[in-house]
């Protein structure tokens, strides 16, 4: 009998020496670390994938949509991988859309003139071009741009807010639109010195129609 329970005992560590890291079960944060022996023998990729389903399950929505505790390492790496898909869909479709209003509603950056801002000091009045390429007459346009200084990380937005046009911008025409924005960042510097690629593209955007109709075009 004794020996009958020690073969039992010996035959079920060694069967929970050899389970599957992928069928272990996380149903808590704690589980994590109970388990990060194991864990650390998965592929460098699957690491990342199992990181970033449990970032989410932890983040309340801050690392994307939130995932969920209680499934095995094999199902969050699976479910990270349809996240990454779906979101890279997204980003896509997304820059789809923003490709296609450039072409119907095309923002250009055309220079900038400098100027003083009461208060602020040394300024610039950028210069923007907008060309009507839809099929309808724009009274106004409510819009936020988002400005990328070629050699300068990141990007920054300009908030236009509303702009109403002196007369109404027929299929074809162009208006110059113009922002004021302070001299005293990297981007605005390297604008005032006369030289720089400037890309500008629509973030968001509203239009008026001069028939009386409006459309949120990007939200």
């Amino acid at each position: 009998m004794k020996k009958l329970l020690i073969a039992a005992i010996v035959s079920a560590a060694f069967l929970a020496g050899c389970t599957d890291v992928k069928d272990v079960v996380i149903s808590k944060k704690e589980d994590i670390e109970a388990h990060s022996g194991d864990l650390k023998k998965l592929p460098d990729e699957d690491k990342k994938l199992v990181l970033g389903y449990f970032l989410r399950a932890e983040g309340n929505g801050l690392f994307g949509e939130k995932a969920e505790y209680g499934v095995t390492v094999g199902e969050a790496i699976k479910r990270q991988k349809e996240f990454i898909v779906a979101q890279e869909a997204e980003e896509a479709a997304k820059k789809e859309a923003v490709e296609k209003v450039q072409k119907t509603y095309t923002i250009s950056y055309s220079g900038f003139e400098n100027t003083e801002i009461p208060g602020v000091g040394e300024g610039l009045n950028l210069k923007l071009s907008f060309t009507n390429n839809s099929n309808k007459g724009i009274t106004a346009i409510s819009s936020a741009i988002r400005l990328v200084v070629d050699g300068v990380e990141g990007s920054v937005t300009l908030n236009m807010g509303d702009e109403v046009f002196k007369k109404t911008l027929n299929p074809g025409e162009t208006a110059e639109m113009v922002f004021t924005a302070a001299a005293n960042d990297l981007r605005m510097a390297k604008i005032k010195q006369g030289n720089a690629k400037v890309n500008v593209s629509f973030e968001k955007l509203e239009v008026l129609y001069s028939d009386g109709k409006d459309e949120k075009i990007l939200e």
